[in-house]
């Protein structure tokens, strides 16, 4: 166990180092194909196979990892996703962001702590993302703005609940039970936050009207 802590601590590390450089590497030389490359070159030290087959790899060959193994991939597709679809390799792209998807949601839906909350900002930067158009199908990216909606929610990122709430509520179909459901979540949320002092909304980054507000643009997107 404890050289299995260790290998997984020096993987960890590793895909860390590695997402600090290729990031930076883009910010530095906006050379994405040579960025791509080196990304490519630690998924496949990591993952035991080749720089040229990573396009072939499916979420059942890695869901199966260590779970913060998971959560350092899905940072890494989908800042792969991303480079891909800046070079315009459509394919690849949606590929890399279907995979970081699937990690990215196992991730926050384990609550892994340490984790969880860049996995979720990672997820929302990949939703927003032009390329989750190509990857992702629409139920999927509704689903998966429900659930940050919860998880935000549940850690009291009050802005960003927000903005996932109104997504995942445009979405859903206007007779899916599932949007019904989170829309008695959300004015749930919402009513909460109304009885909080205007002390402690100021320190959540809130205002009495904030609060006011998004419940009657709840209400008018319900129809309630």
């Amino acid at each position: 166990m404890i050289v299995k802590n260790e290998h997984l601590m020096r993987a960890l590390e590793a895909l860390s180092r590695a997402y600090k450089r290729v990031a930076g590497a883009r910010t530095e030389t906006s050379d994405d194909a040579m960025a791509l490359a080196a990304l490519d070159q630690t998924l496949a030290e990591h993952l035991h196979t080749r720089p040229e087959l990573i396009h072939t790899l499916s979420y059942d060959d890695l869901r199966a990892l260590d779970s913060p193994l998971v959560a350092s991939l899905g940072r890494l597709f989908t800042l792969r996703a991303a480079m891909l679809h800046d070079l315009g390799k459509a394919g690849a792209a949606a590929h890399s962001a279907a995979l970081a998807f699937s990690m990215l949601r196992q991730t926050v839906r384990e609550r892994l702590d340490d984790e969880d909350r860049y996995a979720a900002h990672h997820l929302h930067r990949l939703l927003v993302h032009p390329v989750a158009a190509l990857g992702l199908q629409p139920d999927e990216v509704a689903r998966a703005y429900v659930e940050l909606f919860d998880f935000y929610a549940e850690h009291r990122i009050d802005d960003r609940a927000e903005d996932t709430l109104f997504h995942a509520l445009e979405l859903l179909a206007d007779d899916a039970p599932e949007r019904a459901r989170l829309g008695q979540r959300a004015r749930s949320y919402y009513q909460r936050l109304r009885t909080l002092d205007d002390i402690e909304l100021r320190r959540r980054g809130l205002s009495r009207f904030d609060v006011t507000q998004a419940l009657a643009d709840l209400d008018d997107l319900l129809g309630w």
